[in-house]
């Protein structure tokens, strides 16, 4: 019997050690992957860093070129739209005094030259000239 008894007591201490050995490499599985998810957080918190970094630096610089479209289109609207209006008046002084010297035929080429001005906006020649301030193979532009 008392044989049995040591034997029967190996038996339960050899499986108790490899119950706790089996829970031990489950700790240790747990553990690793437990670290690498936060190397792989970490990494992903670094690249979207980077990625935010790039996007606001992209927003600036689309901010800068939209500033600078608009000092161009700003300056030729107002050079556009001063020389029509010289033009305009000019040819309404020919319409006046055409009408006040009875000339019929320089009142109808005064007021054809206006319609002509009024039909051609400035404001078309806007989208090429932004299409050109676009795109790079053009050095110049001319307003």
């Amino acid at each position: 019997m008392g044989r049995e008894l040591i034997l029967g007591a190996a038996k339960t201490a050899g499986k108790t050690a490899g119950k706790s050995a089996m829970a031990t490499g489950a700790m240790i599985a747990a553990g690793s992957d437990l670290i690498k998810a936060f190397c792989d957080y970490r990494k992903t918190c670094e690249a979207e860093k980077t990625r935010r970094e790039y996007i606001r630096a992209e927003r600036d610089v689309a901010i800068e070129r939209i500033r600078a479209q608009t000092g161009v289109i700003r300056t030729y609207l107002d050079h556009a739209y001063r020389e029509r209006a010289h033009v305009i008046d000019g040819n309404f002084a020919v319409l006046e005094r055409a009408l006040r010297e009875n000339q019929t035929e320089l009142a109808c080429r005064a007021m054809s030259s206006i319609e002509e001005i009024v039909k051609n906006s400035p404001l078309n020649d806007v989208r090429r000239i932004m299409n050109d301030m676009d795109d790079p193979r053009i050095e110049s532009i001319e307003i």
